[in-house]
């Protein structure tokens, strides 16, 4: 698709966001290192989420399960397995009490790191996860590109987009932090990390919706060179309504006074 062609349809699905977030919940999650598991999958510590709307959030985390279940905090690494199983069964229990809810989320998009990959930990814990169709999935990050193109900041975007517009999570941590903080057992901070990106994601998206995201590309960059990119731009242009109503007045008064002479 064309640059113009992408930016529509991005911009599309801002103003259907927009019109509807109380429909959308952002989620996000944390979990063990992907690397040196020979073949397993990793386990999952923490899963946060939030109406785009209210901001109100859900926490699913592995420290509060093992509470729930008087399991103290130093035994958790011995009873995981069950821990883990009972905070997905609760997590998918809310996914079934919201089917109708569409899913913001940053490249959770596959069997390593998404959807797919929390489906498949817990049906190797026995459970049964309530699957959330794709149909209902949207990429923040594949949005953004859609509407301000591939190149709209530099990478790596997520910690670019947080510096340029002064959204870093108080208790942020990247990969390789929380590699190091699920080998510490540092599962409360885990946490808090999961729960401040979602945050932050939020904050992204509001942004775009209001026209507000802080990027790095030139205007002349969100549409293209071709003709049809310049008609667009001029098209988003505070400009375009006065003057496309003036001419529409014009050419009415024109049409009306031809239309007089005739009869």
């Amino acid at each position: 698709m064309s640059r113009v062609t992408d930016r529509q349809n991005g911009l599309k699905k801002l103003k259907e966001i927009d019109k509807n977030k109380n429909k959308y919940l952002v989620i996000h999650y944390s979990c063990e290192s992907f690397y040196n598991l020979k073949g397993k999958s990793p386990k999952i510590t923490s899963i946060a989420i939030e109406n785009l709307e209210y901001g109100q959030a859900e926490l699913f985390a592995i420290y509060k399960t093992a509470e729930k279940m008087n399991i103290e905090f130093n035994q958790i690494s011995t009873r995981y397995a069950d821990i883990e199983e009972s905070m997905l069964s609760d997590f998918y229990k809310y996914v079934s009490q919201n089917r109708e809810k569409a899913w913001l989320h940053w490249n959770m998009r596959d069997s390593i790191f998404g959807f797919k990959a929390l489906e498949h930990r817990f049906e190797v814990l026995g459970g049964t996860p309530e699957k959330i169709q794709d149909s209902s999935q949207i990429n923040i990050a594949s949005l953004l590109k859609e509407v301000y193109g591939p190149e709209y900041i530099a990478d790596p975007k997520m910690q670019m987009l947080m510096s340029r517009n002064n959204l870093k999570p108080k208790h942020f941590l990247n990969g390789e932090e929380e590699s190091e903080a699920f080998k510490d057992e540092k599962y409360y901070e885990l946490s808090l990390s999961t729960s401040g990106k979602v945050r932050m994601f939020s904050q992204i998206v509001n942004l775009a919706v209001d026209n507000k995201l802080e990027i790095e590309v030139p205007k002349n960059q969100l549409y293209g060179t071709s003709i049809k990119g310049y008609w667009q731009r001029f098209v988003e242009s505070k400009f375009f309504k006065p003057i496309s109503y003036l001419v529409s007045t014009v050419i009415g008064a024109v049409i009306g006074h031809f239309v007089t002479l005739w009869l």
